[in-house]
């Protein structure tokens, strides 16, 4: 799932993102008790930019956990942990 709280936390590419995003905001708003879970890839979504030349440019931008300010707030690694099965 992917849902829009905060540009400070990349999970989310677009217009149903977005939508979500506005869900659990408005279940926020009238006291429904609700959870969003979302996985916070290291990269993830890119952020299209154009050149001066007009051609479009992807880059991928690398999210550290430690460095989004709302992650940071919330974040608790012993409260999920997963491992990789490789």
């Amino acid at each position: 799932m992917e849902f829009m709280l905060s540009e400070a936390l990349p999970i989310y590419s677009g217009g149903l993102g977005n939508v979500a995003g506005d869900q659990l905001k408005a279940a926020s708003d009238q006291g429904v008790p609700v959870i969003g879970v979302d996985l916070l890839y290291q990269q993830d979504y890119f952020r299209q930019v154009l050149a001066k030349n007009g051609t479009q440019q992807a880059l991928y931008p690398y999210n550290d956990p430690g460095q989004i300010m709302l992650v940071r707030k919330i974040w608790n690694p012993e409260l999920l942990s997963l491992q990789d099965s490789n």
